[in-house]
């Protein structure tokens, strides 16, 4: 555990919890060369065995059946005649693979947007809660104690919640130490098995925490404001309960049944069936294994995507969203998080900080061929509505402010050379400054203005 200088501050305890998710570079050709996550050795378990039984058959047909290897107009005859059936099973076959393929896609995204969207929704009702709290000193002790106790059954309930989408083990994920919470509410959700069950009783306790503590004086915003954290609650506990579902329902059995054997059958009968009738042994082994390792990778591919829970190579990184989450809570208990900034002004200008000065910049840049260089098109005097500058003597309102409005303006040939090869851009454009010159005075224009 970290060490903490705050009596109530958190810390986290890092467990053995490292992210099986595989995090690389895509311009790193080194990166694919890395055997962990990968899905060609389960493709090669079926390809290169049913590669070879292309060399099998092809002894089989020659000497057996006396068969020989096709060539000619014979080849051409068979091969229009099996030609349809190929091209038909090929065709399906590639589509339900692919189609899985997508939709396992599709749950692994889904997964981890429920996941994201579930720890932000359980931030912002933390952030809540610690806003609504009581600015009096007096109660300091208690709101102390309180938003403790709030962030450590907050950690709880994301590490509780993690293994129950991940059918795993408490220890795998990181929580917030327990420190002075209360050894028999501990002992009692201890002795719950159901972590469903424990993610519930958890988030009971948040929610009677701060009732108990909104009656009491700590939390001192009124009852109408304080149901928004408790809908941020629910709002997260129900992204988690859809979450539950990609790893409790798997993908639907008839249609992985149907693949999987569709994609047994041509690999062990069509694809090393054809290759031997009109191909030598070693090019029939060759071809047979360029036709289904393809195959059989998108496949491997659509099976490790469809389960996004759990610790494979492949699998979304619970643990690292379950460790940025308990340090988002850290953060959010110090004093500095918790203090509203204030403007410090040091001239004693009231004007000043009711009214933000307006800073004249321009982008800098080298004009192209045939373009003229960025030049002011005119000064603009804007009023600023209720700006209000004290001196000595009363107040002076309608502060006047200069906006310099930068614009590109073509060169006469480059403007030529536009209504020559592209006329309706040049139309275009120029009706576009006609109407921003018909914009009203008091309005700074948007386009090549900078405000601060």
């Amino acid at each position: 555990q970290a060490s903490c200088s705050a009596p109530y501050e958190a810390s986290v305890t890092f467990r053995t919890c490292a992210s099986p998710m595989i995090w690389y570079s895509p311009s790193d050709p080194l990166a694919f060369l890395q055997l962990r996550g990968c899905v060609a050795p389960h493709a090669m378990r079926w390809a290169v065995p049913c590669s070879l039984l292309a060399g099998l058959y092809r002894a089989i047909f020659h000497a057996a059946f006396g068969i020989p290897i096709l060539t000619g107009e014979d080849a051409g005859v068979v091969s229009m005649a099996e030609n349809s059936a190929w091209t038909s099973f090929t065709a399906i076959l590639g589509f339900l693979i692919v189609f899985r393929a997508q939709l396992s896609y599709q749950r692994y995204w889904e997964g981890l947007s429920l996941v994201e969207r579930a720890c932000g929704a359980w931030l912002n009702s933390f952030s809540s809660v610690i806003a609504f709290c009581t600015m009096d000193p007096e109660k300091q002790a208690e709101v102390s104690r309180f938003q403790a106790l709030v962030a450590r059954l907050m950690s709880l309930l994301m590490c509780i919640s993690m293994c129950d989408i991940a059918n795993g083990d408490v220890s795998a994920f990181a929580h917030l130490d327990m420190g002075q919470v209360d050894k028999d509410s501990l002992r009692f959700l201890d002795s719950i098995p159901d972590p469903s069950a424990k993610q519930k009783i958890v988030l009971q306790w948040i929610q009677r925490s701060i009732v108990e503590q909104s009656r009491i004086g700590v939390i001192g915003v009124p009852p109408p404001i304080l149901t928004r954290a408790f809908q941020e609650l629910t709002i997260g506990h129900a992204h988690f309960i859809d979450a539950s579902k990609l790893s409790t329902v798997p993908f639907p059995f008839a249609f992985s049944q149907m693949v999987w054997l569709m994609l047994v059958f041509f690999s062990m009968v069509v694809a090393p069936g054809l290759c031997a009738y009109f191909l030598a042994a070693d090019k029939a082994i060759l071809f047979t294994f360029v036709i289904l390792f393809p195959y059989w990778s998108i496949h491997c591919s659509a099976v490790e995507l469809e389960m996004p829970f759990g610790q494979d190579a492949n699998d979304l990184p619970l643990a690292s969203i379950a460790e940025r989450f308990n340090t988002t809570l850290t953060v959010l208990l110090r004093p500095g998080a918790q203090r509203a900034p204030t403007w410090e002004d040091s001239r004693g200008d009231v004007g000043a900080a009711r009214v933000p000065p307006i800073t004249e910049r321009c982008r800098s840049f080298e004009p192209d061929a045939g373009m003229a260089e960025a030049v002011p098109e005119r000064v603009q005097e804007v009023k600023q509505p209720g700006a209000q500058k004290e001196v000595a003597g009363g107040a002076e309102s309608g502060k006047q402010l200069l906006v310099w409005t930068y614009v590109h303006r073509p060169s006469q040939s480059s403007s030529r050379l536009m209504a020559r090869k592209i006329p309706w851009l040049h139309r275009l454009r120029i009706a576009g400054s006609s109407w921003l010159r018909r914009q009203p005075s008091n309005v700074p224009r948007q386009h090549g203005s900078f405000l601060t």
